[in-house]
């Protein structure tokens, strides 16, 4: 596959933005919860407008006397990210999830109340895919994607936006980020390997959009069928592991089949442990 290894790149936008709730750090869908043998993947939020995060400043403080300074000491940030969320749709499950409350069937209507009592912050996690080109000579001009990845997100999703004549609605999120210490796909972050055991988001580069979907094991099931258009079947478009940190080998414990968009695990998934199935798609354009 081309675009891969690129360590230079310019991007653009967001094409394709996922979301689940991730209680303890790892997507399990819409609702926090999978059971065994059930699988969710992480779900599609439309019209992205843009995500924006604040990145608080490293503080140098400098040992002073004799009217003067010497050899600053660079602290770290006493404070986490925070990031905005503008979309161009409402989506009422993803605002009902982020704040901790629910949509109510009213007749014939999907009620969903605004600025509650009460608010309960599920933890989530974000999966973004921005087209992206190389800038590097050997590489120069080729296509593909930069995926960058939260993994530890609070949100406040607002209901009211300002309505102004003749002119589209956008709706906001306020976002707390905080440090995890696996990826998205549970891959766990280690001092000798990432220089940091724990981060607040990821970001690398891939020929393909990134979808992740969950399952879990009952002892019976030996397959998952994709959301999304598995564009490559091969050791560097799919990637599994479990939630116990281990990586599972394309070819001795998984393959994928582009014809039949499933993954195919060589034995039976283990009862109650749940699996994170990461894999580059084929996009509608």
């Amino acid at each position: 596959m081309a675009f891969t290894g690129i360590e230079s790149f310019t991007a653009i936008g967001i094409q394709s933005f996922f979301w689940a709730l991730a209680p303890g750090g790892l997507p399990l869908g819409p609702n926090g919860v999978i059971a065994n043998g059930a699988s969710a993947g992480m779900s599609k939020l439309d019209l992205i407008k843009s995500f924006d995060v604040t990145e608080p400043d490293t503080e140098t403080v400098y040992p002073t006397g004799n009217n003067g300074a010497s050899g600053g000491f660079q602290l770290e940030p006493n404070t986490l990210p925070t990031a905005a969320l503008v979309t161009g749709a409402r989506n009422q499950t993803f605002a009902a999830k982020s704040n901790g409350i629910k949509i109510a069937a009213s007749g014939s209507r999907n009620l969903l109340g605004l600025i509650p009592l009460c608010n309960t912050y599920g933890q989530q996690v974000f999966l973004m895919n921005s087209p992206a080109k190389s800038i590097e000579i050997a590489t120069m001009g080729q296509r593909g994607f930069v995926v960058n990845a939260v993994m530890n997100v609070t949100n406040n999703s607002k209901g009211f936006t300002t309505m102004t004549e003749r002119a589209v609605r956008e709706w906001s999120n306020n976002l707390n980020l905080d440090r995890s210490s696996v990826t998205p796909w549970g891959e766990p972050f280690d001092v000798d390997v990432h220089g940091s055991s724990a981060f607040v988001g990821v970001e690398f580069t891939h020929p393909y959009q990134v979808h992740i979907k969950t399952v879990r094991g009952n002892g019976v099931i030996d397959e998952l069928a994709l959301d999304e258009q598995l564009a490559v079947a091969s050791a560097d478009n799919i990637w599994v592991w479990d939630e116990d940190g281990n990586e599972l080998d394309y070819t001795t414990d998984f393959t994928g089949d582009v014809a039949t968009n499933k993954v195919s695990f060589e034995a039976v998934l283990v009862s109650t442990k749940a699996y994170f199935v990461a894999y580059g798609f084929l996009g509608n354009c």
